[in-house]
């Protein structure tokens, strides 16, 4: 079956996911009413560096340097790894089957739980990745994404019933990082403490992006 059937069949019927599609390749548009997504482009800009200069860095802190609308560019680049469009509510129910169980079987769950390998070995309950997920604070686990417009995060921790779902319509801020990233920053600090995970938390991984509505 295609993609976008198999997504719709395994994956959002099953977990009543009614807000979420993965459209075709040919297909830019978002179900209205949607967030219009930005980010900030030069004449010289390429997706793999799209560093601002001091000046135009200067120049976007202080709101004369606007960001470009990229709403209707065609996602296919990032198809099945970034195109699905969603809502921050289906996000959260999506969330936690994926970290809990709910697609899986519970032996297939537990051995991609199990396979998630710290970044720093020193660190075992630290930061890691493994099958599709990443560990972002001790039992904090999901995934992260980013297409241009767009960056989300969603993770969730069962032990604390802690559910972390951050969608933001920004590429990157005019310093270059993941805004979604530094709205995660506070969040970890709160519930996991800065002296564990330094500023706030660690850089997740690049993955998949989910476009929200």
């Amino acid at each position: 079956m295609s993609a976008p059937d198999a997504f719709r069949k395994r994956i959002f019927e099953p977990l009543g996911l009614k807000h979420t599609s993965l459209p075709a390749l040919t297909d830019n548009k978002i179900p209205d009413p949607h967030a219009h997504g930005y980010m900030y482009l030069t004449d010289k800009s390429t997706l793999d560096n799209i560093a601002l200069t001091p000046d135009q860095k200067a120049a976007a802190q202080a709101g004369t340097f606007k960001p470009s609308d990229v709403t209707d560019w065609n996602p296919s680049p990032g198809w099945t790894a970034g195109s699905v469009i969603s809502t921050a509510e289906d996000m959260a129910l999506y969330t936690k089957k994926l970290v809990v169980g709910g697609l899986l079987d519970a032996k297939t769950q537990q051995l991609r739980l199990d396979n998630i390998r710290p970044t720093d070995p020193n660190k075992p309950q630290g930061s890691g990745y493994g099958p599709g997920l990443s560990r972002f604070a001790p039992n904090l686990i999901g995934h992260n994404g980013q297409i241009p417009g767009y960056v989300s995060f969603a993770a969730y921790d069962p032990k604390l019933d802690l559910l972390v779902i951050i969608l933001t319509n920004l590429y990157e801020t005019p310093a270059g990082n993941d805004p979604a990233v530094e709205l995660l920053r506070p969040v970890l600090a709160q519930f996991y403490g800065e002296s564990k995970f330094g500023c706030g938390g660690p850089q997740p991984p690049a993955g998949g992006q989910v476009t929200h509505i």
